[in-house]
């Protein structure tokens, strides 16, 4: 069965730069850069430590995604394309972006929120395509 609309993720054959999995980046993007700005932290390294984080967490999805991906309702083997692991790092960054319009402590409970929205997404996706092995994320 093919997935489309909301719950249709990143495929090599049919590649996304975003999908609901990168409201997780959103949120960490946001939270993380609200914690360093309100830190005192400078803009311009904030938004470097950020993207910092989200290379690494790609670097630990796809190396660990024999693990981490049946979690979610997809196959073990599933690794991100280089267009969605592209386009994680620039929602992070974008959720920086957000953070600076936003002012304290309204742009953490925005990250917040985004977190909710993305488990949220993440258990619904996972309840409506369990793995073969039957995991799931409850």
């Amino acid at each position: 069965m093919e997935e489309t609309g909301w719950f249709a993720v990143d495929t090599p054959d049919r590649p996304r730069y975003v999908d609901g999995f990168s409201l997780l980046p959103l949120s960490y993007g946001v939270i993380a850069g609200a914690a360093l700005l309100e830190l005192g932290v400078g803009l311009p390294a904030a938004f470097g430590i950020v993207v910092g984080l989200a290379v690494l967490s790609e670097i630990v999805e796809n190396t660990c995604a024999h693990r981490i991906k049946p979690l979610f309702g997809l196959p073990g083997d599933a690794v991100d394309t280089v267009q969605n692991m592209a386009g994680d790092v620039v929602v992070a960054v974008a959720g920086t972006g957000l953070a600076v319009a936003v002012p304290w402590p309204a742009d953490l409970g925005a990250g917040l929120g985004i977190f909710a929205a993305g488990v949220v997404w993440s258990v619904v996706r996972a309840q409506r395509n369990p793995t073969p092995t039957g995991s799931s994320l409850l």
